[in-house]
């Protein structure tokens, strides 16, 4: 059995701050508040998929961290929602959320499963006026997105390993027999983790 496991923090976007503006044109000095609603942060989603067999693309990457949303803007102008981030991870990943110690398992191809809210974005002054109060020169600031300190872990049963001295042709065979990419070479000790092929 290969297990595979890497500690990794998400954090979704911040929405976009709301705008504290009043309408000036060429012809009024200084109009009624115009002040538009910020965008929404960027939600993290996770992704089964068969395209993977490990979780090597996090070995270096330990934070991922999706976009904020844009800042609202005059003209009543809402600001642009922050870029949703999928990632794809091996089906029977298992994810420990490690504040809560929930426990939550990909075992569906191109399931998508959202695991961190962005940020509402902050409403602009606009969204303050009322009969009373016709030039409010309030306006909020964005939320902060989810962040998640999350435990991955992958756990693989080989049904057949392939075992030999070195230089013997075990990646090439690996290769033709399934659809691993390890690194081959004429010289000894080119593999030094194991390589799963499917």
């Amino acid at each position: 059995m290969l297990v595979d496991n890497i500690a990794l923090t998400i954090r979704a976007g911040s929405g976009g701050n709301g705008a504290a503006t009043f309408l000036q044109d060429g012809m009024t000095e200084k109009g009624g508040p115009d002040g538009g609603t910020g965008g929404k942060g960027g939600d993290i989603y996770f992704q089964g998929s068969t395209d993977i067999t490990d979780l090597r693309q996090f070995r270096f990457q330990k934070e991922i961290r999706a976009h904020d949303g844009v800042n609202g803007r005059r003209k009543n102008l809402t600001g642009r929602n922050g870029k949703d981030i999928t990632i794809s991870l091996p089906l029977g990943t298992r994810i420990t959320n490690l504040t809560t110690g929930e426990i939550f398992e990909i075992i569906n191809k191109d399931v998508t499963y959202r695991f961190a809210h962005g940020g509402k974005g902050g409403r602009g002054n606009e969204s303050f006026k009322t009969a009373t109060n016709r030039s409010p020169a309030t306006a909020e600031m964005g939320e902060e997105g989810e962040e998640k300190k999350l435990f991955l872990e992958l756990h693989l049963i080989a049904e057949i390993g392939l075992i030999g001295l070195p230089n013997a042709g075990k990646s090439s065979l690996l290769t033709v027999l399934t659809n691993a990419t390890p690194l081959i070479g004429s010289y000894p000790f080119t593999t030094l983790e194991p390589n799963i092929g499917m």
